[in-house]
């Protein structure tokens, strides 16, 4: 609970000196900053994209590592903005955009972890990865900044993310495929259709019986990794919607020029998005579907 207590000692020291604010706003950023970069270095070094060779427990430990950073500054945030009065400074130092990158790198774990992980919950059909203690905080540091701030500007920055990690998704499905020997090529890259036909219908430490299954393995993680961020950001998008719907309740006609988000949702390349998320999500039920009335599935 440390970083919690840090985050309400920050809040008093802001509060009795207001001309503290920015200054300490942007020095949470920076470390914000700080814990992406690590966790962007580990990935790669997790997925052998890069050229130093780190032994896996080593590995491990340092994701174990990320994942406390990313907690505490989560518990951080959380007290912070209990008072929207440090929101405008957050978002004036680049935080918004920081806090989505955190989502990515930082709060889901990855390799076996998080293939053990989602094979050991309890209940598939509506369980989800991203519910974790993290995920929920920040969630509910994104409602809280949408709720006082222009949700057009948010909406946008949102929007731009998903359709980043849309792309890595089609990439880490390809590498999927590849790994599982799966010869089905989709026209758009997006269908999760048959994705984990070549997985095999076995406990995982068999599967990791080799080094061609423990590519596999790897593959898995991230494809799983990729889903769930997605489901993460499409979350935070649905919150900024809501907040936008009840902040224009209440606003009434005197604020119509915070009514451009109307016209975001409604610009072609949200549709597009939109399109591609739908597909995404019929695509996976589907698939899902499939695998889980297989006579070798339990």
């Amino acid at each position: 609970e440390m970083a919690a207590i840090i985050g309400s000692g920050l809040d008093e020291i802001m509060r009795h000196n207001p001309l503290l604010r920015p200054k300490i706003v942007k020095a949470v950023v920076q470390v914000m900053k700080r814990v992406v970069c690590i966790g962007k270095n580990l990935t790669l070094q997790e997925e052998g994209k890069n050229d130093t060779a780190i032994v896996a427990d080593d590995l491990e430990t340092a994701r174990t590592q990320l994942m406390q950073y990313g907690n505490n500054i989560t518990q951080l945030l959380e007290q912070l903005f209990h008072n929207e009065d440090y929101v405008s400074p957050f978002l004036s130092a680049g935080g918004f955009d920081v806090l989505l990158e955190l989502a990515r790198w930082s709060i889901i774990p990855t390799g076996r972890q998080l293939v053990a992980h989602a094979s050991c919950l309890s209940n598939p059909s509506i369980a989800c990865l991203t519910h974790s203690r993290s995920a929920n905080s920040l969630s509910l540091v994104v409602k809280t900044i949408a709720s006082s701030n222009d949700p057009q500007k948010l909406l946008q920055k949102i929007s731009s993310a998903l359709s980043t990690q849309l792309t890595y998704l089609d990439e880490s499905m390809t590498s999927l495929r590849v790994a599982t020997g799966d010869s089905i090529q989709t026209v758009d890259g997006s269908s999760c259709d048959y994705i984990l036909d070549g997985i095999p219908c076995t406990a995982l430490y068999n599967i990791e019986s080799s080094d061609e299954n423990t590519s596999i393995v790897d593959a898995l993680s991230i494809f799983y990794r990729s889903i769930s961020t997605v489901d993460w950001l499409t979350t935070t998008l649905a919150i900024v919607i809501k907040a936008a719907i009840h902040r224009t309740h209440e606003l009434g006609l005197a604020q119509r020029r915070e009514n451009g988000w109307k016209k975001e949702i409604s610009s072609e390349s949200f549709e597009k998005l939109v399109t591609k998320l739908s597909d995404l999500h019929r695509s996976s039920l589907w698939e899902v579907c499939r695998v889980r009335s297989k006579p070798d599935f339990e």
